[in-house]
């Protein structure tokens, strides 16, 4: 892996969040739905990370198929790590993404281009941890 400059991290939408941290591989994710091994996940700050080999429709329709599962029911804020740069899934197509999938109804605070997940430099984020999120966009803290 090479590793890439972070331009930093961006508000797709702004508030304020506490939860504890939770989160992983989109797939992965999806895999556990509706299985006994399905994580709670209301009341996480949720991150969400995908090595997005496809195109962003994909990033979509797994967060879409994370909406009718129920797995969002109950979360707090969403972050998404970085993907690689040779998926296209860049600050614009998330933006669509969001706006598409959650819709104006949910209104919990979004924020995109986190350190974690299949790019470097890559943060290690201690899960379980309780988290204080304010996605402003003049001020992004991410408190542990």
């Amino acid at each position: 892996r090479v590793e890439e400059a972070n331009p930093g991290w961006r508000v797709i939408r702004p508030g304020e969040a506490e939860g504890i941290l939770l989160g992983g591989n989109m797939r992965s994710l999806l895999t556990l739905a509706g299985t006994p091994y399905q994580p709670d996940l209301r009341g996480a700050i949720l991150m969400l990370e995908d090595i997005a080999e496809e195109p962003p429709s994909a990033i979509q329709r797994m967060l879409r198929q994370a909406v009718h599962a129920g797995l969002l029911q109950g979360v707090r804020a969403l972050a998404f790590g970085r993907f690689p740069k040779e998926a296209g899934v860049d600050d614009e197509a998330l933006h669509a993404i969001v706006r598409a999938v959650l819709g104006p109804a949910v209104m919990m605070p979004v924020l995109v281009g986190l350190d974690f997940g299949h790019t470097d430099p890559m943060l290690t984020l201690p899960f379980g941890a309780k988290t204080a999120l304010r996605t402003d966009p003049a001020e992004i803290q991410l408190v542990l």
